[in-house]
């Protein structure tokens, strides 16, 4: 991803939590997504990959947050709630492939 796309990676908090802590954890992973938009040398949020957590996330997100921090956000999958959240924060977001489902398990893009 960092040589393709000439991006640097930035691991929020729970990033390598295990997918049981982050299940049982909604906050958790809102507080990541709100530590992504605060931050004001990040450019762009890829989500790693879809799932359903998203929707139990929203109690903790903070609109005002990503309305006053616009951001490139990619997602699809479990993550449309979130991109629903741009958009009523009024930001643009993009329905994409992951990071995990797109390039990862692929072994890397694809040629065309």
């Amino acid at each position: 991803m960092p040589e393709t796309f000439k991006l640097e990676v930035v691991e929020n908090t729970h990033t390598l939590r295990s997918a049981d802590f982050i299940s049982k954890n909604p906050q958790a992973q809102a507080d990541d997504l709100m530590e992504a938009f605060s931050d004001k040398l990040m450019k762009t949020i890829i989500f790693n990959i879809g799932g359903e957590s998203s929707s139990r996330t929203l109690p903790y997100t903070d609109l005002a947050v990503i309305k006053v921090n616009p951001k490139i956000f990619l997602g699809f999958s479990g993550t449309i709630i979130t991109l629903f959240a741009c958009y009523k924060a009024s930001i643009t977001s993009f329905h994409s492939t992951s990071l995990l489902v797109g390039f990862a398990k692929n072994g890397g893009m694809h040629s065309y």
